[in-house]
């Protein structure tokens, strides 16, 4: 797993203080340790299946929650980190790219939308357990269509229509699934 100062500063203008932002990625790097502590887990690459969404975006939204659900940061300062993610929303939708081939910080922060998306169809508990047992016991394609009865092109349409949806709300689906 990757950490480095320079990389940590690309939130540097939308955080209270550098210590925060090297909170928020340690906690990312920690997510990715549970991401890959299951016996079967293999090389990050293997997961990242067409680009990073899944794993980069588990871990975009598992740091920031865990920021919040840790007292580093308010619940008004959670959503705002949230809704900076949905910047890149409107040209997404409006592009030709389908998330599994984007690359960089849009991939990190759609895919923390995606993440929500998720756990909004199968549940939190779910999500963080049986879906990564999952991932690395029969791979990408076979866990989206065991929890989504359609393949990544499908989940990734059913994505879109989600996202497609006002930020108001969909702020409000990110709090009713995090309460669940």
């Amino acid at each position: 797993f990757f950490f480095h100062p320079h990389a940590a500063n690309r939130d540097s203008s939308t955080s209270r203080g550098l210590g925060d932002v090297y909170k928020r990625q340690a906690f990312h790097e920690l997510f990715h340790a549970y991401q890959f502590h299951h016996e079967a887990a293999s090389s990050i690459g293997f997961l990242q299946f067409g680009g990073p969404w899944l794993i980069e975006g588990g871990a975009e939204l598992f740091s920031e929650l865990i920021l919040y659900q840790l007292g580093y940061q308010t619940e008004e300062r959670f959503s705002s980190q949230m809704e900076l993610k949905l910047l890149s929303k409107e040209e997404y939708l409006s592009g030709t790219t389908p998330l599994n081939e984007i690359t960089g910080q849009g991939a990190y922060y759609l895919g923390a939308w995606m993440t929500v998306y998720l756990i909004s169809e199968v549940g939190y508990e779910v999500y963080l357990v049986d879906f990564y047992e999952d991932l690395h016991t029969v791979g990408v394609e076979e866990t989206i269509k065991k929890y989504f009865s359609t393949d990544i092109p499908g989940v990734i349409k059913n994505f879109n229509n989600f996202l497609a949806q006002e930020n108001d709300i969909l702020l409000m689906r990110l709090n009713e699934v995090l309460d669940d």
